[in-house]
């Protein structure tokens, strides 16, 4: 380092004395006419103005930069205060809303809103305020606001006002809120299941069918919660053939409509018998029963098996002994037993059956 500043002294020294010789040998002329004016000098003061003249015009420039970058750093600076007193605003209104505190909660966040780094959590926390203290035009309109903060906040603006509509049991407008997310957000996880969610209160089977396989596929519900949804939209939809005119052939077409797997399930199995009883067809009734207890010997059907009387009643009895071979303690089917001995007019074999079934009820 100090052998450089040496060598800057020493080339300074040369070039001041040889500009020096210089300006002691021949000062030179310039002159500058314009008009009727005219300025002399010498060269070298003529160099010499031009010098101070671009060292000025730096300086100036560097000056002009400067309270430029003064006046963005206090814009900058203003702009921090402000986020920062958001920032501490927004907290406090989430502490508000976890203490319950909501009217406290939705002021906080909501004057801190315009000046948030996150906008949309400030919006969407007013509105949940909002929901709690019963103002629904509020909400809405907040959530409005959350969902013009960006384009990505729609998903979140439309799922918390389903949320919101759910929980009031408004699930009419629960649905037409989820049907209005449009594009990929229609597929998402949380959509569909609160789709599903909407068309089990509503009651609308077709449409749980048909959005059974899209749920599925994106995982948004639980396998065998999914299943006893399917479950019950089979149910409802053999129940709604069952009100119809012709009810046996409508029965039969959606019978032949479910898939084999669920045929299997007792629930709807049993709700097809049911609804086969009650439009006087108790053997087609009864067949289904056999089918689905020997797949699977569940209690209800077995005791729906022993309520229908078909037309062959006692081979329906022989039936039923043929499966407490199986499992002779079974108190459900000894008392489905009891039931088909009566209808056979079995009376000694109807005894027996409840001495049997006494005894295995003693045993548990």
């Amino acid at each position: 380092m100090k052998v450089r500043t040496l060598v800057y002294v020493v080339v300074a020294v040369v070039v001041g004395g040889l500009l020096g010789s210089l300006m002691l040998r021949d000062a030179g002329y310039v002159m500058v006419a314009y008009d009727n004016a005219v300025f002399e000098t010498s060269v070298w003061f003529a160099l010499f103005g031009l010098v101070a003249l671009w060292v000025l015009a730096r300086l100036l420039l560097t000056l002009v930069q400067r309270l430029l970058r003064s006046r963005a750093d206090v814009a900058n600076w203003a702009k921090k205060r402000r986020e920062t007193a958001a920032n501490t605003r927004t907290e406090q209104g989430v502490l508000h809303a976890v203490e319950g505190r909501w009217s406290d909660a939705r002021k906080a966040l909501t004057d801190a809103a315009e000046h948030s780094a996150t906008p949309i959590v400030n919006y969407l926390g007013a509105a949940q305020a909002a929901h709690e203290l019963g103002d629904a035009d509020g909400r809405d309109r907040l959530l409005d606001l959350a969902g013009d903060v960006s384009s990505g906040a729609t998903l979140a603006a439309g799922l918390t006002r389903a949320r919101f509509l759910a929980e009031s049991g408004q699930w009419r407008q629960c649905l037409k809120t989820l049907e209005a997310l449009q594009g990929d957000s229609a597929r998402h996880p949380q959509v569909l299941a609160m789709l599903l969610a909407c068309h089990q209160e509503l009651g609308n089977w077709d449409a749980i069918v048909e959005l059974a396989p899209a749920v599925a596929k994106s995982k948004a519900q639980d396998p065998v919660d999914l299943e006893e949804a399917l479950q019950r939209a089979w149910c409802g939809r053999l129940q709604a053939s069952a009100g119809s005119a012709d009810t046996v052939r409508h029965l039969r077409e959606t019978w032949s409509a479910i898939p084999r797997k669920m045929k299997r399930a007792p629930a709807v199995a049993a709700r097809y018998a049911e609804c086969l009883h009650a439009a006087s067809d108790p053997d087609e009734a009864v067949r289904i029963l056999k089918r689905a207890i020997e797949a699977n010997p569940d209690d209800r059907l077995i005791t729906l098996y022993g309520e229908i009387r078909s037309g062959r009643p006692a081979e329906q009895l022989a039936t039923a002994e043929k499966w407490l071979e199986v499992t002779p303690n079974d108190p459900v089917l000894l008392q489905a037993l009891v039931r088909l001995c009566l209808l056979n007019e079995e009376w000694a074999k109807a005894k027996r059956y409840v001495e049997l079934g006494a005894t295995a009820k003693t045993a548990d």
